[in-house]
């Protein structure tokens, strides 16, 4: 059974400078006793760079259940060419992964997601994502992290698989130090089988990615279950841009990020959307985006209010108890946090704070951020209660001033994101490896287009997948190799298991979906 801390939020008196104090010992809120400067790098003619939207999906994807990309009526933007940064994270295995347009419904317009400094997953290869021409439209067609085999990535294209039949544990947890892998469907012979879910002894430096399916107009693609990195290792995610004007079509036209989404900003302002795999950040507060399916990663609002869950992942709660949907991120974090009451009672006092609007809510622009970071500086206000405030709306940042979560012993602590100068030409080489993974990605959009006008995507159990092999370059391929310092970092392939059947014992299970 899942718990939850309910907060009614019609009888919630609180102040905006009492809910900010009492949240001044979370992390996400940070912890800086100076005013943050305004001061960041120019922003290039025609673009305004934003504090709200999608994360990079090879930045984080979540496990929602697969459904075919809604239509846009609108042609996308050839991708843009981008120049990486001139700094990057210390560490021998960052790359640079390359941006895309993704449509952003308050615009009615697409909008970039930038390209960003990543660890990748030890042994994974990221396959793109495209936008592909369908009846009525244009639709998305998600990335994804694919194991690297021997010499090249093979996509098997499955049929649909039925419904997950699992929200929650099915059985008690063996300790609180333990977290859950959902069960999932696999293809087996014609059929579709469940693999139970079960329990692992959580990792403080490494979240267990689950398995997954990505929708595709050629088929399903089944992701398998892999160790990631946490967020604050992961990388560099750089901010969302909108063009103001189509300087993009210029002949040469480069653009180079340089505004960092702050990562201890992230725990306060993350959110999923139903049928979506995309984390979205930013001002998802309102009741619109309730409506419109936006639910906190650590829980869900409903009628008596916002709910944060002492569970695994983030909730319906729209029509009463509602029932959990797993989300590794809050699964990993809040059992890491398990010892620390103050940072889940942060997260959760921001959350309903912002919800009920006696907490800010975070601008969506850097102009607006700037605005409200001059106001104060204007003001001569320095108080720790304001300052903490300002912090708390300061979503972007310059990369000379990223910080980073500190998780360890269980503190609730910021440091400054360990970074080294990239020479000009280590830039021009990852320009060019990331030109090559959106030559994977058109690879993959081409055979995906041929499949799935020829008729033959599968459609019925018994249809027979449908496999192709990507092409890889060798720079990709060699990229992915786990390194020995890697191997000797990296858990057990298969995580140990607490007083479980073996996950990948498999059994026929009727599919059924709990109401809400």
């Amino acid at each position: 059974m899942t718990f939850r801390i309910r907060i009614w939020l019609a009888g919630l008196a609180t102040s905006l400078i009492a809910a900010s104090a009492s949240a001044q010992t979370l992390a996400p809120i940070g912890s800086s006793q100076a005013i943050p400067s305004p001061d960041l790098p120019t922003t290039p003619e025609g673009v305004e760079v934003l504090a709200r939207g999608p994360i990079h999906e090879a930045f984080a994807a979540t496990n929602e259940l697969p459904t075919e990309s809604p239509v846009v009526n609108k042609i996308p933007p050839e991708p843009i060419e981008e120049l990486p940064p001139d700094q990057k994270p210390e560490g021998d295995d960052v790359q640079w992964i390359p941006g895309y347009w993704s449509y952003d419904e308050d615009r009615s317009d697409f909008i970039w997601i930038s390209g960003f400094w990543r660890v990748p997953p030890p042994g994974h290869v990221w396959v793109a994502g495209s936008w592909r021409e369908t009846r009525g439209g244009y639709q998305w067609v998600h990335g994804f992290w694919q194991d690297n085999t021997p010499q090249a990535p093979q996509l098997d294209y499955l049929p649909p698989p039925p419904a997950a039949v699992e929200v929650q544990p099915s059985i008690p947890s063996p300790g609180a130090s333990y977290t859950y892998v959902p069960g999932c469907w696999v293809y087996q012979g014609g059929r579709y089988l469940h693999r139970a879910g079960y329990y692992i002894d959580a990792r403080p430096d490494w979240i267990w990615t689950p398995a997954s399916y990505r929708w595709t107009p050629a088929g399903y693609v089944f992701v398998d279950g892999y160790w990631d990195y946490p967020l604050a290792t992961r990388g560099v995610l750089f901010a969302p841009v909108a063009f103001t004007s189509p300087v993009y079509v210029r002949p040469r036209y480069v653009f180079a990020p340089s505004i960092v989404v702050s990562e201890p900003c992230l725990y306060t302002s993350l959110f999923v959307r139903t049928g979506r795999s995309s984390y979205y950040f930013g001002d998802y507060y309102s009741s619109r985006y309730i409506s419109a399916g936006y639910n906190p990663w650590c829980g869900g609002y409903g009628r008596s209010g916002f709910a944060i869950s002492v569970g695994f992942g983030n909730g319906n709660v729209r029509f009463g108890a509602g029932y959990n949907r797993y989300d590794p991120l809050w699964d990993y974090y809040r059992v890491q946090y398990r010892n620390n009451r103050a940072w889940t009672q942060g997260v959760n006092s921001v959350y309903a704070g912002r919800y009920n609007g006696t907490v800010a809510r975070p601008p969506v622009t850097l102009a607006q951020q700037a605005q409200v970071i001059n106001n104060v500086r204007q003001n001569n206000v320095t108080n720790n209660t304001v300052v903490n405030n300002i912090t708390n709306v300061t979503m972007l940042t310059s990369i000379n001033n990223a910080q980073v979560s500190n998780f360890a012993n269980n503190t609730a602590a910021t440091t400054r994101l360990a970074m080294k100068p990239v020479a000009q030409e280590e830039r021009i080489r990852e320009q060019k490896y990331a030109n090559e993974l959106r030559g994977v990605g058109r690879q993959r959009q081409q055979l995906e287009t041929r499949i799935s006008d020829r008729g033959t995507t599968p459609q019925k159990p018994t249809d027979a997948p449908r496999v192709v092999k990507l092409d890889m370059p060798k720079a990709v391929v060699t990229r992915a190799q786990v390194s020995e310092k890697q191997k000797a970092a990296l858990p057990p392939p298969a995580p140990r298991i607490a007083n479980q059947p073996a996950p990948n014992v498999t059994r026929p299970v009727r599919p059924s979906l709990p109401s809400p």
